[in-house]
């Protein structure tokens, strides 16, 4: 939602459990007490929820690529690390942290 008093965007988060309701657009803004503005990146929770749907989506990053996962063979989730690995159909493989992740879209089969 957009505040009228403040140029910056304020969203609120998911609504439910379900994934496909998780932020998928530009990063998330929020207005601290002090006035300044802070970007909330995307969570590991938010990635292993869509990995676990079984359905096809696409990683977006802060300088606009994005990276699809078709299926959960396709990214690696270490335990307690700030990154994902994504690997394509060739063989090669991006790290991509999560500080840079700006949102997740499901992507249709």
């Amino acid at each position: 939602m957009v505040n009228s008093q403040s140029p910056l965007l304020v969203l609120t988060g998911p609504t439910g459990p379900d994934w496909a309701d998780l932020f998928t657009g530009s990063p998330k803004l929020l207005r601290s007490d002090a006035g300044c503005a802070m970007m909330i990146m995307m969570t590991r929770q938010q990635i292993e929820s869509a990995v676990a749907s079984g359905q096809p989506f696409e990683l977006r990053m802060a300088d606009g690529k994005e990276y699809l996962v078709p299926h959960r063979d396709y990214i690696s989730l270490p335990p307690k690390a700030s990154y994902v690995i994504v690997y394509d159909d060739q063989g090669h493989f991006t790290v991509l942290p999560l500080l840079t992740m700006t949102g997740l879209q499901s992507k249709v089969r």
